[in-house]
């Protein structure tokens, strides 16, 4: 009877010891399948990391591309502009001067076919001594004419240069104000990047030219808007961008509440400024109020 005891232990204690063994050899086969599932899992996230590391290069160096093509652009419209501008002033000087050189033309053919008869005129209905010579009379008349002519034209010329100098400042500042008047529409969701790039390239040249052509108080204005209006479009990105997410509150209260707070500051003082924008510009852009020293 003990012994058949002793068996039954013995089995029970082997029964144990086997199902022990099976345990441990399913929870080694369980954590090496969660290892090897993690393993892929840093495997797939690194690739994706690398994959989009790779866009964001690939974008930057379009962009990049893009902006030196934009500028090149630019500057070549820049010069072929500044020639047309020289040409058109040069046509235009040469019009308005052309009636003044005809008369000059014509005075001076007057005077050289009827030399002899003002030297004859001179001698028979003046009486001048003899020591003084007619021709030099007529030669101080003729230089004194010359000169006042001459006098005429450079006073033309000079009021010419003025008054194309004040149309040049005229349509930069205009070039400057439609920028920025136009500006509010890079926030149009309709629009493309390519538009939207566009839009905001001409406010950034027309505020770095502002200093120049309006003043500090003027430049001041138009630097800090097209900084929030560049600070509203990347926000609103990231805005939407964050809302892909699934709702965590502590997302929204560390990063969507800040961003949000932050678009609505930058949308207020933008509609502020286009509210007052034609009261900023109006006293720069009227054309008889334009003073060229």
């Amino acid at each position: 009877m003990i012994e058949l005891a002793k068996e039954k232990v013995r089995q029970a204690l082997n029964w144990v010891k086997e199902k022990v063994r099976q345990a441990l050899n399913w929870v080694k086969e369980k954590v090496r399948q969660a290892l090897n599932w993690v393993k892929e899992k840093v495997r797939q996230a690194l690739n994706w990391v690398k994959e989009k590391v790779r866009q964001a290069l690939n974008w930057v160096k379009e962009k990049v591309r893009q902006a030196l093509n934009w500028a090149k652009e630019k500057v070549r419209q820049a010069l072929n502009w500044a020639k047309e501008k020289v040409r058109q002033a040069l046509n235009w000087v040469k019009e308005k001067t052309k009636p003044i050189f005809c008369i000059v033309i014509c005075i001076a053919v007057i005077l050289a076919i009827h030399f002899f008869g003002i030297i004859t005129w001179f001698e028979n209905y003046i009486q001048i001594s003899k020591e003084v010579k007619i021709t030099d009379i007529v030669s101080t008349l003729v230089t004194c004419s010359i000169f006042f002519f001459g006098y005429q034209i450079s006073k033309a010329q000079k009021n010419i240069a003025k008054e194309k100098l004040k149309l040049d400042l005229f349509d930069r500042r205009y070039k400057i104000y439609n920028a920025f008047k136009n500006g509010g529409g890079a926030l149009n969701k309709k629009l493309d990047e390519n538009e939207v790039t566009k839009i905001m390239s001409r406010m950034y040249d027309g505020y770095q030219e502002s200093l120049f052509l309006f003043g500090e108080e003027v430049y001041d204005r138009l630097y800090h808007i097209y900084l929030a209006i560049q600070s509203l479009l990347v926000n609103t990105g990231q805005f939407n961008y964050l809302k892909s997410f699934p709702h965590d509150d502590d997302l929204y209260k560390n990063e969507i509440q800040p961003l949000v707070q932050k678009m609505r500051q930058d949308r207020t003082k933008i509609d502020e400024f286009y509210h007052d924008i034609d009261k900023i510009f109006s006293k720069y852009m009227s054309f008889e109020d334009l003073n060229i020293k």
